[in-house]
């Protein structure tokens, strides 16, 4: 099962840094950034990535529709994260989804 991210217009460069770094201690394979979303190489994105934004695939897109749609014929399964009372916790998505997934933030 491959696991991805996708970030659409997360403005923070720490918190881009912050994702790569929790992609790469959580075994996520990528990050699809889209929108204002920063990329990688630069220095606030690093000082938070600690290298990690050099160990996880990324790729940059204009428009988040167009990463969606390329995974969806890939038979990816795409869930949005939030917060809500009928969340459930990501890892369960591992036992109950046998399919390639993407969670957007």
């Amino acid at each position: 099962m491959k696991k991805y991210i996708l970030l659409d217009n997360i403005r923070s460069m720490q918190n881009v840094g912050a994702i790569f770094r929790n992609c790469d201690g959580s075994g996520f394979e990528k990050i699809f950034l889209t929108g204002c979303t920063p990329t990688p190489v630069r220095n606030e994105i690093s000082k938070t990535a600690l290298g990690s934004e050099n160990t996880v695939d990324w790729e940059y897109y204009r428009d988040a529709r167009e990463v969606i749609e390329v995974l969806q014929k890939q038979k990816f399964s795409i869930y949005s994260v939030e917060l809500h009372e009928r969340s459930i916790d990501y890892k369960a998505l591992y036992k109950n989804t046998p399919k390639n997934i993407c969670l957007v933030l």
